[in-house]
């Protein structure tokens, strides 16, 4: 029975082997085929934006991985601008408490891989709201600013243009009223 034993455990170490092979020949493949994807520029790039938005210049993104799907699904759907639209997001509340994002909380509570910003439609739009409420703001103030700034100077314009106008033409109609000898426009004769 020992002998049965024995060769059965050859036999299943040899078929772990052979598996083993199997699948490293099929990382290199997938590596291989994931350098040649046309959008392997766009993924590196949006994958160095998630480094140093949200602080993980260390963190590693091997072809074999789960960060490159995560993010090729996402530029299926999406622009390269969109997806780091969606990590500045995550960047501004990569905590989850209490099942909301926050700004803060404690560090078993963040969650800022590639998947919670990129992961599926809802997560991309999630994280963009969070980005333009934080941006928007800002913008919309200095946007009014921008806008009563400008009317305040367009009219400025208007009243500098009516004066200048308004005197240019007095000295132009006097100037005429001199070389012709005439006033109120009427040549004397």
């Amino acid at each position: 029975m020992n002998a049965e034993l024995s060769e059965e455990i050859s036999g299943l170490m040899s078929q772990v082997r052979t598996q083993a092979r199997r699948e490293q020949a099929l990382r290199r493949e997938l590596r291989t085929l994931r350098q040649d994807d046309p959008q392997s520029a766009d993924i590196h790039h949006v994958f160095a934006e998630w480094q140093r938005l949200l602080g993980h210049p260390g963190a590693k993104m091997p072809t074999d991985g789960s960060r490159w799907p995560v993010i090729r699904r996402a530029l299926r759907s999406h622009t390269v601008q969109e997806c780091i639209e969606a990590l500045e997001g995550l960047a501004l509340k990569p905590y989850v408490v209490n099942g909301k994002r926050m700004p803060s909380g404690p560090a078993a509570k963040r969650y800022d891989d590639v998947d919670h910003a990129l992961g599926d439609e809802k997560r991309i739009d999630q994280c963009r709201r969070i980005r333009a409420r934080a941006y928007g703001a800002d913008v919309h103030v200095l946007r009014r600013f921008y806008l009563e700034a400008q009317a305040t100077a367009n009219a400025f314009f208007d009243l500098v243009m009516f004066k200048l106008g308004y005197r240019s033409e007095d000295k132009i109609d006097r100037q005429l009223a001199r070389e012709t000898g005439a006033t109120g426009g009427e040549q004397r004769s």
